[in-house]
């Protein structure tokens, strides 16, 4: 009987402290996200790299709340940091698919002023 009771307490301080850490796999995956924005040039592009930023800084303070014991902020904080790091991935084609528009604009225009040009 005494050592269920000393067993007890020390399996619900275990589950209890397993359970206010953020999952491995939630951390991974904003990371992920937070990398998959970096490959593709966010930190290149202003108004992505605002938003790289702020994940990053998110993922450091989730791991902040995690160390602290405050897993639902830490939750929280993580999945803020993927939606910025997805925002910042979405920005940086946005951005990478506009500079590819304005040049194939521009060529299609200079085609044009040369074949008026030959025509005259």
């Amino acid at each position: 009987m005494r050592s269920w009771m000393i067993a007890l307490p020390i399996a619900v301080f275990a589950t209890g402290c397993a359970h206010e850490e953020i999952s491995a796999t939630e951390l991974a995956s904003t990371q992920a996200a937070v990398r998959s924005a970096r490959e593709v040039g966010a930190d290149r592009v202003p108004r992505a790299a605002l938003h790289l930023a702020i994940a990053e800084d998110l993922v450091d303070t989730a791991k902040r709340f995690s160390a602290d014991g405050q897993a639902d902020s830490a939750s929280a904080a993580l999945q803020r940091a993927t939606l910025d790091a997805e925002l910042a991935r979405l920005l940086t084609r946005e951005e990478q698919s506009q500079t590819a528009t304005d040049t194939i604009e521009q060529r299609v225009s200079t085609l044009r002023t040369r074949s008026r040009g030959d025509v005259r």
